[in-house]
């Protein structure tokens, strides 16, 4: 028996792709002066996130997992960022 997966799900998983891998390669082009090990996690997660969601459009369960849980970790990391740049240029 063949799964099926709604059309509108599927655009949904395609647009995600897209907008992934543009997102991946913006931030490897324009990674500015960020520490080195920033920019490898950067350029693994964004990697990641294309691999789960291949996963995901293939129907593995542990693409949606690896796709929330480096959502996650993305997150946290970028608010880290944010804070950390707001505590440098408030010291200026």
């Amino acid at each position: 028996m063949l799964k099926k997966r709604h059309s509108c799900l599927t655009a949904w998983l395609i647009f995600l792709l897209i907008l992934n891998s543009l997102a991946a390669l913006g931030s490897i082009l324009d990674l500015g002066d960020l520490e080195e090990s920033v920019w490898i996690f950067v350029i693994i997660s964004s990697v990641f996130h294309l691999v789960c969601l291949i996963a995901l459009f293939n129907w593995k369960k542990w693409g949606f997992w690896g796709y929330i849980g480096s959502d996650i970790i993305w997150t946290v990391v970028s608010l880290n960022l944010i804070f950390i740049s707001m505590a440098k240029s408030s010291h200026l």
